[in-house]
């Protein structure tokens, strides 16, 4: 940690609040007091210039319209601006923006068609930069005290309602990165059973005299690297819907195996050093607490990835592995109103029982869930 780091740490934990502040002499105070203790010297401190609001222009002008965009709707890249004025400029745009800037109250089909027909000549507006839809500074142009939600937040924000603006592109669109699998049903079962999958082929060794083998390999090199990412293809879960089919298969078959060996299909273990044992019963007081347990002999560690596996949520019902990937979409729609879909000719709305009857999710990139017409 630097000088510098200890010293604002410090300030920080000595005012009142936490927050430090050069325009607070309070807390200013605070920091020449921990200066001084440290032999520090800076000279006198010029106060912090507090800039003048800009002043509100004159209305009905696009300078107005272009201020309202950036006090009140939160569009802070001039870029945009820019290109808004010179779009408007260059279409003599002054009676339509008197006619429909920010006129419309909330969103609903009907608004949207009008906003559309009022505001297309927008729709590309911002869309070259990264994270931006085409049609999202159209909304705003035309929805009434809606706010750009920026990078932390939705695309459309209209109170506590929350709109993500997309474009329909080959029949699938990508939504905000609020569709992370992180801490997931789907996250904590995929992890469990790439490790032990992991424990049943050696990844290394690129031959194989298997083809289920093959296809253990060819995951579990996926999950050591993409999946890493927050990356997860639909062509990866259908193989791993195919390889949970294939071991399920196979898994049923080597009962009689485990049975040969003293070790049952459902056995239950304990762990003691670097050893696992097979619990052969237990006895319990009359409270039902377990006073002594009974061992059998050692599992080895083929046997017991063998149980786990066939224990696994996914091999014991591969249906559990759609519906925890679905989970991720459902947790992700709780966290919005809807979606403005932008399809080349106009802006629908979908509200999220409406859209999962026309979309599904079909992968993960990058935290983001791809969602395609059905």
């Amino acid at each position: 940690m630097t000088v510098t780091d200890k010293i604002l740490n410090e300030w920080s934990f000595r005012c009142h609040d936490g927050i430090v502040d050069l325009n607070d002499p309070k807390k200013l105070r605070i920091l020449k007091e921990i200066l001084d203790e440290n032999g520090i010297d800076l000279g006198k401190a010029s106060p912090k210039k507090i800039k003048k609001p800009e002043l509100e222009p004159e209305k009905d002008t696009i300078d107005y319209y272009l201020w309202v965009l950036k006090n009140e709707a939160n569009i802070k890249d001039q870029s945009v601006l820019d290109e808004i004025k010179e779009i408007y400029i260059r279409n003599n745009d002054e009676s339509n923006f008197k006619n429909n800037f920010r006129k419309k109250e909330d969103v609903n089909q009907s608004n949207l068609d009008e906003i559309y027909n009022a505001f297309k000549a927008y729709i590309e507006v911002g869309s070259k930069k990264k994270g931006v839809g085409k049609g999202e500074y159209t909304v705003l142009l035309g929805l009434n005290k809606s706010k750009s939600g920026g990078t932390a937040e939705k695309d459309v924000l209209l109170g506590n309602k929350k709109f993500e603006v997309k474009e329909l592109a080959g029949n699938e669109f990508r939504t905000g990165s609020g569709g992370s699998i992180t801490n997931s049903t789907f996250q904590k079962n995929y992890n469990y059973l790439m490790e032990l999958l992991s424990k049943k082929v050696d990844i290394k060794n690129l031959e194989s005299e298997s083809e289920i083998e093959k296809q253990i390999k060819i995951l579990v090199s996926y999950f050591k690297k993409e999946y890493k990412t927050g990356n997860v293809s639909d062509g990866i879960l259908d193989s791993i819907r195919k390889l949970i089919e294939n071991e399920k298969n196979n898994l049923s078959k080597i009962d009689q195996f485990l049975a040969d060996e003293n070790v049952d299909a459902d056995t239950n273990y304990v762990k003691i050093g670097n050893k696992k044992y097979e619990i052969d019963s237990q006895e319990i007081d009359e409270n039902g607490n377990p006073i002594s347990i009974k061992l059998k002999g050692e599992v080895k560690e083929e046997k017991a990835t063998t149980i786990k596996l066939k224990k696994h949520p996914w091999i014991q019902n591969p249906d559990t592995l759609n519906t925890d990937f679905e989970e991720i979409w459902d947790t992700y729609l709780k966290d919005i109103t809807g979606f403005i879909v932008y399809t080349g000719s106009k802006l629908t709305l979908y509200l999220p029982e409406t859209i999962k009857q026309d979309f599904k999710p079909v992968r993960v990139v990058q935290n983001q869930i791809n969602i395609k017409r059905k």
